[in-house]
């Protein structure tokens, strides 16, 4: 499996005149964080012209970057850029289509419930433009994800400030759809794949605590799957959400490292809130002194179903 990853200026984006708040977003650090997870994750992804120097003359043609990716047999075409308006209340992810494809179309969609999810950036929807030409040129699925509104400000400090949120956002998309095509016996291939979470702490901290999580229901121990996990960390008399996820098919999620750096002398607290519409809610208060790795069980109450009589 090969995806294409390029980034560049929208095709489709107004030229918003000077005084409208637009901003210049360097895209390179979401396409660098990305393709790194991928990767990291079994699937091989390409950048853009690797090999050819910064300020080749090709690098802004959205044209050669679908030439590119054809040449080296992609399966998947993905270009990062972003969208601007004449209005700085305008925010959101957009994806555009050419082509009336269902992969395409179902790919977009799982990117944009992921940012929403993992970036908290509003989904605008899967657009499609027949007019893009140029996208129709690709040989496999392709699209254009607007990861954010350069002219709004919340948009665009995302972007410049966390690219890494943005990219995890992406690649969570990207690696549930490609777990959802696949067949049962295959369900595990992209087993490393990263759930939507948020880690809001600096990665320089001084001393954090690894825990495994595990939310099962009923006396058999079945694993919940896509139950929501957050974890919000008592700082004095604040609550900082520190971690927001989904459990995979085995009931567990991604390992989540509790930040000991609260001020508070106190041993640090933690509340794990658990939520499934199939299940009653959990909140689960847990006490850190020390950064020992630690592995927590959570047992969640089915739902009683009223009876019609």
């Amino acid at each position: 499996m090969k995806v294409f990853v390029a980034k560049g200026s929208n095709p489709l984006s107004p030229r918003v005149p000077a005084g409208t708040g637009r901003q210049d977003i360097n895209l390179s650090p979401i396409s660098e964080h990305l393709i790194t997870i991928l990767t990291s994750s079994g699937i091989e992804a390409v950048g853009q012209y690797a090999g050819e120097p910064p300020d080749s003359i090709i690098e802004d043609s959205f044209t050669s970057r679908i030439y590119e990716a054809n040449i080296q047999g992609a399966d998947y075409f993905i270009y990062l850029c972003t969208n601007a308006s004449y209005s700085p209340f305008e925010t959101g992810a957009s994806a555009v289509i050419a082509k009336p494809d269902s992969y395409a179309r179902a790919l977009g969609e799982s990117i944009l419930e992921s940012l929403k999810t993992f970036a908290g950036l509003q989904n605008r929807g899967v657009l499609a433009r027949p007019g893009l030409h140029v996208l129709q040129r690709a040989d496999m699925p392709a699209l254009l994800v607007e990861t954010g509104y350069r002219t709004n400000e919340g948009d665009a400090a995302l972007m410049r400030e966390h690219p890494e949120l943005v990219a995890r956002g992406i690649a969570n998309g990207i690696l549930t759809y490609l777990q959802d095509l696949l067949p049962d016996k295959e369900e595990d291939c992209f087993f490393a794949y990263p759930h939507p979470f948020y880690q809001l702490y600096p990665e320089a901290r001084t001393g954090s605590c690894d825990l495994g999580l595990h939310v099962f229901a009923g006396k058999k121990r079945q694993p919940v799957q896509r139950a929501d996990v957050t974890v919000y960390q008592r700082c004095g008399e604040r609550h900082i959400m520190v971690y927001r996820g989904l459990t995979d098919k085995s009931g567990r999620a991604i390992p989540v490292e509790l930040p000991l750096n609260c001020r508070d002398p106190q041993p640090s607290q933690f509340c794990i809130c658990v939520r499934h519409p199939g299940y009653l809610p959990l909140n689960h208060w847990l006490e850190v002194k020390d950064d020992e790795s630690l592995q927590l069980n959570l047992e969640l109450e089915a739902r009683h179903q009223r009876r019609l009589g």
